[in-house]
């Protein structure tokens, strides 16, 4: 009964909300404010990354901060935590980011405890909300976000987030 009522929750409440978003995307795409052009890609990833935070990005980056605050407090948890400010950090500001994996002895040791703890879920939930995102058009960005944003958090331990190069 509670997964017909979560069904049911999704299908009234989030579903439409996205769809909203994606209109409201699609209006700002079409009246010209986001331009692509190598010039204005900083610009362009200015407005992506606010669009983000303000429709979702900043409950993600909150939820990330708090969990890693939690885990913090407790020695064992505080290689678990920086990894939720990791997450945390491209949470909030996607566009323009990177991912750099550096696969190590204690990295591999850590992915495999996160990922039995909370990795596979999280992974899940971000895999699901992208593949809704890329239905639209105007969602396909914030989906190949939700991606990456899927794959760190898969695996966190041994992965950098680092700003794109800029020309």
């Amino acid at each position: 009964m509670p997964t017909a009522i979560c069904l049911r929750t999704m299908s009234v409440h989030i579903i439409p909300l996205i769809l909203r978003i994606n209109l409201f995307l699609m209006f700002i795409l079409l009246s010209g404010c986001i331009i692509k052009s190598d010039k204005e890609d900083i610009n362009m990833r200015i407005i992506a990354n606010l669009l983000w935070f303000i429709f979702g990005g900043f409950i993600c980056w909150l939820e990330y901060m708090v969990l890693g605050v939690l885990l913090c407090i407790t020695v064992v948890g505080i290689p678990f935590g920086i990894q939720c400010f990791k997450l945390a950090d491209l949470c909030a500001m996607p566009f323009g980011k990177e991912l750099m994996v550096t696969p190590g002895p204690t990295s591999v040791l850590g992915n495999i405890l996160w990922i039995m703890l909370v990795g596979w879920e999280t992974a899940l939930t971000e895999l699901a909300i992208g593949a809704v995102l890329c239905v639209t058009i105007v969602g396909i960005p914030f989906g190949i976000q939700f991606f990456k944003l899927a794959g760190l958090s898969l695996m966190p331990f041994g992965s950098h987030v680092r700003i794109a190069h800029v020309i």
